[in-house]
């Protein structure tokens, strides 16, 4: 009996080892065959650029495995892709838009988004997710995607409002309000507010919103914010400050 569990004990071990030189072929270690061993068992010892070349295996000495770890620390830090929300600014950020014949008005509360690296972020997205909501909100869905400056989205008909933004910052829409408007309230910035269709649907009445506004890249890291919404009576008193 105590030799039938000794076999099974060496045979846990040679299993070990052997899954130990599949997951390691980087490594500077591995299990090797030795004739000259009683028994013949596998034993441990230190493999060689010889032993590499004869397995087909890459040989890496340990400056190059360093300098390689090095390098591709540095291009995460510096080079991939990372979006950050700057505070909002109550009067910079604040756009009163006014249409050159008609003198009609319309408030945009607006966030700059800094893409903080070389490298261009791919497939950007700015979501406006509510988590507190008046009692006279509840058509509203719990989370909207907001539309950037300039990039046309209600013409290209791209739902997720997907953009590329290279380094440097781009400014994004995060509610507005309208001057010719008989209700209280505002619209949030998304394509559906700039459509007859679509509009009354995404209409904030009048009161205080929460809400969590998460930008993200395809190719890289985001970030996010939390806002209260004032959705005012008076067109010209909305208003949008950053929570803790």
């Amino acid at each position: 009996m105590r030799a039938y569990l000794a076999s099974l004990t060496w045979g846990a071990v040679r299993s070990v080892l052997a899954g130990f030189t599949r997951s390691r072929h980087h490594g500077r270690f591995s299990v090797h065959r030795s004739d000259d061993i009683v028994g013949k068992h596998p034993i441990m010892r230190k493999r060689t650029s010889a032993d590499e070349k004869k397995a087909g295996l890459p040989v890496e000495s340990p400056f190059e495995f360093l300098k390689r770890d090095i390098f591709a620390g540095i291009k995460s830090k510096y080079s991939i892709p990372h979006l950050k929300i700057r505070p909002i600014h109550q009067t910079k950020d604040a756009i009163i838009w006014k249409h050159h014949i008609t003198a009609w008005k319309r408030k945009f509360i607006t966030v700059k988004i800094e893409n903080k690296r070389m490298e261009t972020a791919e497939r950007c997205t700015a979501r406006l997710t509510f988590t507190k909501l008046p009692p006279k909100a509840s058509h509203l869905k719990k989370e909207y995607n907001l539309r950037w400056i300039g990039s046309n989205q209600s013409f290209h008909g791209d739902d997720t409002g997907s953009i590329p933004i290279t380094k440097g910052l781009r400014r994004l829409e995060l509610v507005f309000s309208d001057s010719d408007e008989v209700l209280a309230g505002c619209w949030i910035a998304c394509t559906g507010a700039f459509s007859d269709t679509g509009k009354d649907q995404v209409f904030l009445p009048a009161g205080t919103y929460h809400a969590v506004l998460r930008v993200t890249c395809g190719n890289g890291k985001g970030d996010e914010r939390k806002y209260r919404i004032e959705s005012p009576k008076n067109w010209e008193d909305l208003h949008v400050e950053e929570m803790k």
